[in-house]
Parts: C-alpha cells; sequence; structure tokens
C-alpha cells in the first residue's frame, strides 16, 4: 500500500474539502485532476498559503477503467518523482503544515501568514527598514546549509539573493524546505491585491515573468531574511541573524516605533 500525504489549499480544496480521519476521498470519475500524494515530507511543496496536510493511504481503484486510468497517469512520470497520482485515498490524520519547513516550522509559518496580508505601507516600512547586510547575511546561510547537502554543485559561493530553493542540492530543495516559496508566493499575492503598483510584467525572449514592483521586492527580500533566520537559526551568528531579522523586528513593533 502507497502512504503518503497530500496538502490541500484553503482557498480551492478541490475533491479533498471535508477530508477528516478515516475518510475515503474518491473522485467523481478518473481523470485529472487527480489527487497528489507526495511520498515524503521532506522538501514537500507549498505554495498557495493557507492550507491543511493530510496523511493518507492510496486506495486500489474500484473498476479496471480507474485502474488502468491510473497506470497510464502514474506511466508519465519521471522515475525521479517525488509523487504518485491517485483516484481514491483514506485520509489517516493531519498534520500541522508547518512540520513542512523544519523544526522551527511554526515561525517560518508566521512569516508567511504576515506575507500574504501585506498592504502597500507595509511594503515600504518593510523595505525600507531592510538592514544593509541582509543579503550577505543570507548568502551565508545557504552556503552552510549547501556545505552539508550530498549536491552543492556549482551553487556554493554565489551571491543566493532572492533564491528560494536549489532542489538539485539536497531532497529539502532549502534550509527550510518550501517555505521560502510559499513566503514569495504569500507576497506576490498581497501585491497584485493590494500593491500600487505591486507587481509588473517582463517579457524575456518571448516569455513573460511577473516582477514584483517598488518597494515590494524589497519587503519580499526582506521576509525571506526574517523566514530563513526564523527558520534555520542554527546557519548564522548572532550578528547575521539580527541582519535577517531587523525589517520584520521593526515592523512588527508598529509605525510609532520606527
Amino acid at each position: 500500500m502507497i502512504r503518503g500525504f497530500v496538502y490541500v489549499p484553503d482557498a480551492d480544496p478541490g475533491p479533498m474539502a471535508g477530508a477528516a480521519p478515516g475518510r475515503r476521498v474518491t473522485l467523481p470519475a478518473p481523470r485529472p485532476p487527480w489527487i497528489v500524494v507526495q511520498r515524503s515530507l521532506e522538501g514537500f511543496p507549498i505554495w498557495r498559503w493557507p492550507g491543511r496536510l493530510w496523511r493518507v493511504e492510496v486506495v486500489e481503484p474500484d473498476t479496471a477503467e480507474a485502474r488502468a486510468a491510473i497506470a497510464r497517469a502514474d506511466g508519465e512520470l519521471p522515475p525521479s518523482a517525488s509523487y504518485t497520482r491517485a483516484a481514491a485515498v483514506r485520509v489517516v490524520e493531519e498534520i500541522p503544515v508547518a512540520t513542512v519547513f523544519g523544526p522551527h516550522g511554526g515561525r517560518v509559518a508566521e512569516v508567511i501568514d504576515a506575507a500574504k496580508d501585506l498592504t502597500q505601507d507595509d511594503a515600504e516600512r518593510l523595505a525600507a527598514a531592510r538592514h544593509p547586510h541582509a543579503a550577505s547575511a543570507y548568502g551565508a546561510a545557504w552556503d552552510r546549509w549547501l556545505a552539508t547537502q550530498p549536491n552543492p554543485g556549482p551553487y556554493l559561493g554565489d551571491a543566493h539573493e532572492g533564491v528560494l530553493r536549489i532542489p538539485g542540492a539536497g531532497p529539502s530543495g532549502s534550509p527550510v524546505g518550501s517555505g521560502l516559496s510559499a513566503v514569495s508566493h504569500a507576497v506576490h499575492e498581497s501585491a497584485r491585491l493590494r500593491g500600487r503598483p505591486g507587481v509588473e510584467v517582463v517579457e524575456d525572449d518571448g516569455e513573460t515573468e511577473e516582477m514584483l514592483a517598488g518597494a515590494w521586492h524589497g519587503a519580499c527580500l526582506a521576509l525571506l531574511g526574517a523566514a530563513l533566520a526564523v527558520g534555520a537559526p542554527h546557519l548564522l551568528d548572532e550578528d547575521e541573524s539580527a541582519a535577517l531579522t531587523a525589517a520584520w523586528s521593526r515592523w512588527r513593533r508598529g509605525p510609532r516605533e520606527d
């Protein structure tokens, strides 16, 4: 029996809406979108926040048609895939989502929660309060983490500013799993909703990419630094930690203490 984990965003729970321990969740028909079951919590991909995390067991479909459809779908996956596709699962238990961000995941989740509610004023204050040594501290933390990974590759010694994940370096992809990606995604969402402007679309060689505009870029870097510092404190000395959390700490104290 295949066991694994399913993340369910609150904004779009899909077929897993109403999931509860002991309940079986079955797709209405054996076709995409499938239930995606990650085999491990290490490097678990989370971008859309908030949500719930369930430990599940994959249930074999009841019909030959459904079994054949799942076999075809899984056959399309590369051998290195960290997940499988399912048409039905049995929910075993709920797990705290912050678990996927490491031992200090709860503190990373606090940064993500803040990122998803940012206003234009928040972005400006965070960007203005970013410490001048934050970029070098961020890079130092990444280098220390890379040095412990099985495949640091050519990345060791890079600047790393704004880096969210380096999947090829090791299973978790970053010192806090997908926590940095979740922070970035949440800031982008806030910028789209409340920025003046928040994002701009850049075209390069026929491909478009959404970039944070104005203060939102600095705010994102400030929150990425905070998430890394609180989520992986063992990678930083006291001065580096202070540099990475300076904007975060000052912003949380409120404007009257600026």
